[in-house]
């Protein structure tokens, strides 16, 4: 199964060396996500491409669309709350979505 990683991202830090915990802590979720044997998906790591590409000031516009479209998804696992990831949380419940809340309440994909 798709599965959305909800995470910080720029939250917690001005210093951008701690501020780089975020999404490795995101990245390393979404490796033990596909470890399970699911497809693991970061809307930040699909949105940061297309800021580059379109400029700082587009950030804010962009990076909503793509958590809004990481929503989509079929389930999402929460690992790190903060509240854009409680917002997204919310939007999965209202639609009577799955939400993991760590690694251990992820399945092993069968087969």
């Amino acid at each position: 199964m798709w599965i959305m990683i909800a995470g910080p991202y720029t939250s917690g830090s001005a210093d951008s060396s701690r501020r780089q915990r975020n999404p490795d802590a995101m990245n390393s979720a979404a490796l033990a996500v596909w470890s399970k044997g699911h497809m693991p998906v970061i809307g930040v790591n699909m949105t940061l491409p297309m800021i580059a590409a379109a400029g700082t000031d587009k950030f804010d516009a962009l990076m909503n669309a793509g958590l809004v479209g990481a929503c989509r998804m079929l389930r999402c696992l929460a690992p790190h709350w903060w509240p854009i990831a409680d917002r997204e949380i919310a939007t999965f419940a209202q639609r009577g979505w799955q939400v993991f809340r760590s690694l251990d309440d992820t399945p092993t994909a069968a087969g």
